[in-house]
């Protein structure tokens, strides 16, 4: 197993932990919980810094452990009435209408980035859980509170702005689809060979289907001994 994956697995294995300590609620519990979670943020910024640059399966894997981490951290606090529902909420709402947005975006082939601003706030939420655990552990209310304050408006504020971005990324480019298939001469062929090894695969026959529907284009079946100038005998429209 590699390196990077034992530290996430270590991040999987801490959060059922944490969150038993969590519900403990003792000094003793509480200063466990939040010596664990720094460590569960050290080692996720111990992976973004050497594995994540260089892997593109850690790439999507460690945001979204951490993810899963912070928002079930999230939901125990507020169960433990230490952080309002109204943003953790708009947290929820905030994922999922990223996720529908990033649905609608797949179907037309639109690429969606916007990494810095889920890790910025990401790594908010997370400074948020450890103020959080400070101030639940050590009984200091007035400075934690605050900062929590601030830090709650602010990661609203970026995951509005989330919101916006990925619904105004997804709008230029659908606009950039359209003006694309506007100036399209015609209908894309695509010359597949039916007696290759990669189509009696069903899964690649689905994708090739898939990909001249979007491309609106044609799937051409050449036969062996034929040049590509004669006419194909088979044609089969998206």
């Amino acid at each position: 197993m590699k390196f990077e994956n034992l530290i996430l697995l270590l991040r999987l294995t801490l959060l059922p932990i944490i969150i038993n300590l969590i519900y403990l609620s003792t000094p003793t519990a509480l200063h466990w919980a939040l010596f664990l979670l720094v460590l569960a943020g050290f080692s996720s910024l111990l992976n973004y810094i050497f594995f994540r640059k260089n892997s593109e399966v850690s790439s999507f894997v460690d945001p979204f452990v951490t993810k899963i981490m912070i928002m079930s951290l999230l939901f125990t606090v507020v169960l433990q009435g230490w952080f309002s529902y109204v943003p953790f909420l708009i947290f929820i709402f905030r994922d999922l209408g990223i996720v529908v947005v990033r649905w609608f975006a797949s179907q037309e082939d639109i690429q969606m980035k916007e990494r810095k601003l889920r890790d910025l706030l990401m790594a908010i939420q997370f400074l948020l859980l450890v103020l959080i655990l400070l101030q639940h552990s050590f009984f200091w209310t007035a400075p934690f509170s605050i900062f929590i304050f601030v830090l709650t408006i602010l990661s609203i504020l970026l995951a509005l702005l989330s919101v916006a971005n990925h619904v105004l990324a997804y709008s230029r480019g659908l606009q950039q689809r359209i003006q694309v298939k506007k100036q399209a001469p015609g209908s894309v062929l695509i010359l597949a060979n039916d007696q290759s090894r990669g189509y009696h695969d069903a899964y690649r026959r689905h994708l090739l289907k898939v990909f001249a529907r979007r491309r609106r284009g044609k799937i051409l079946f050449m036969q062996p001994g034929r040049y590509q100038n004669e006419e194909p005998e088979r044609v089969i429209p998206s």
